[in-house]
């Protein structure tokens, strides 16, 4: 390379110089042939040979970067065409993408706008009022409806507190006044009852002009974007109200008429069957037995519709006072002995010890537990046992009643409590009562702010549970005396 050429050229050099000093101290004919010398042409061909070479070499070089900046170049354009390509698509990408939203939204705002025009209509269409309350209690929507069944406009509505269309009640939801109203009392009221989705609850509305009616309330929750809040369904029900006012009051009508002759009609049926008015023969005693039995049946009919009357229009009062469960059932056993004897069926009480009092009524306790004797013994087969049992439970006395019947049918669980309801076969038809009995008891019960359930399994029989709040859970409620029981 390079370092070869500077060694030859320094030698090339040196054989000047030697020419120059002989030409000066020899002459001219001296020094030419000096440089005829072979050396001197060597040297000459040694240089001229790495000149080439580095001329060759620099020539190669050049072409091996030409290459390489031809490679590089092609490189750089084929990553800018890949660079191009992804701009490209990336932008296609996007442009499809937001086609496909704008007409996704387009199509949801159409879909919106259908949904909003049907909701109107159906809001518009409803006989019932329906409102929409946010989370501070204030109206942000009301249908037509509602504008009619209030008097309100809906533009007065708009932003109103919601109590303003209700009337104040006491707790047991009665309408003590014509004011509105306390807000947040009734928005804790409508919340509770949106907890319960599937319930209606009454309430006493009121109108514009002061007036009021009762209307049943179905409450739901809603979540806005604005915060969440309920959606009121307000169905009035003066008509439903009027109608019943009407059938208890012809029923009561026609209850009272009946149990006077009724009760006679019993009375006489009764002294003839016991030989009153002398021996009877056998036919006609028979059928005056079955004249008696059926007697009684209605005069049993008859006071039932009157108690549940009265108990359903509050008409009928309850002392509260400290009574012991186990003296009570004691007592509902000795007065049903005689029925279940005529059945067959025993009667036994299990009192587990404790404080069992509560606090209430001694005859309308003794009633429910009757009226659960006497179901359990009809229900029970020959020889039987009816199992009354009192005990402590926490806060709570539970009384329960088992038999060992048939058990209570499936289709006739959900309504047992209802009135009339009495499971429709020919075998519970002919055991008799008036369907009545379990109605009574779960008013009595929740009067007394208890509960009543019950417990069956198909060919097993069935149990009542009566609970009843323990009177000393009540002391606050009671006078002063109330929990101090006699031990004489």
């Amino acid at each position: 390379g390079f370092a070869e050429l500077a060694r030859l050229a320094e030698q090339e050099l040196r054989l000047l110089e030697e020419l120059s000093g002989h030409r000066d101290t020899a002459g001219a004919l001296s020094a030419s042939s000096v440089l005829d010398t072979r050396r001197g042409k060597l040297v000459m061909d040694e240089i001229r040979r790495v000149v080439t070479a580095i001329s060759e070499a620099e020539i190669t070089a050049s072409d091996q970067r030409t290459h390489e900046v031809r490679a590089a170049g092609q490189r750089t354009k084929q990553t800018l065409l890949l660079l191009l390509s992804a701009v490209i698509a990336v932008v296609v990408g996007a442009t499809l993408v937001m086609v496909a939203h704008l007409i996704g939204r387009r199509r949801a705002e159409l879909e919106l706008a259908d949904t909003l025009t049907r909701h109107r209509a159906i809001l518009a269409s409803a006989r019932d009022a329906i409102i929409t309350v946010d989370e501070t209690g204030r109206i942000t929507t009301a249908n037509p409806a509602a504008t009619r069944m209030f008097g309100w406009s809906a533009q007065e509505l708009d932003g109103a507190p919601v109590a303003i269309l209700f009337a104040q009640q006491d707790a047991e939801g009665t309408r003590t006044d014509e004011a509105p109203e306390d807000a947040a009392a009734l928005l804790a009221r409508l919340s509770a009852s949106a907890a319960d989705s599937e319930a209606a609850t009454e309430f006493s509305a009121r109108r514009k002009d002061g007036s009021t009616l009762p209307v049943d309330v179905a409450i739901g929750r809603m979540r806005a974007s604005d915060g969440s809040g309920l959606v009121a369904i307000l169905h009035d029900i003066s008509e439903r109200k009027r109608a019943e006012t009407l059938k208890n009051d012809f029923v009561s009508t026609v209850s009272h008429e009946l149990r006077t002759p009724l009760t006679s009609i019993a009375g006489s049926l009764g002294l003839l069957d016991g030989g009153a008015a002398g021996a009877l023969p056998a036919p006609a005693k028979r059928l005056v037995g079955i004249a008696h039995q059926n007697s009684r049946r209605l005069v049993r009919l008859v006071n039932d519709i009157l108690d549940i009357q009265k108990m359903q229009s509050a008409a009928m009062d309850f002392a509260r006072e400290p009574v012991a469960m186990d003296e009570i059932a004691a007592l509902a056993i000795d007065q049903n002995a005689g029925f279940a004897a005529e059945h067959g069926v025993h009667l036994a009480l299990e009192a587990c010890g404790g404080d069992v009092r509560v606090a209430g009524d001694q005859d309308r306790l003794i009633q429910v537990l009757t009226n659960l004797i006497s179901n359990a013994v009809k229900f029970s087969p020959p020889e039987g046992t009816v199992r009354l049992r009192v005990e402590r439970l926490g806060a709570k006395v539970r009384i329960s009643v088992e038999d060992r019947g048939s058990g209570i049918p499936e289709a006739f669980r959900s309504s047992i409590f209802t009135r009339f309801a009495q499971a429709d076969t020919s075998d519970t038809r002919q055991r008799g009562g008036t369907g009545l009995g379990l109605a009574i008891v779960k008013e009595i019960v929740t009067r007394h702010q208890g509960d009543v359930s019950f417990e069956t399994e198909d060919g097993r029989g069935t149990t009542f549970h009566v609970d009843l709040p323990a009177a000393d859970t009540l002391a606050g409620d009671l006078p002063p005396h109330a929990l101090h029981r006699d031990t004489h």
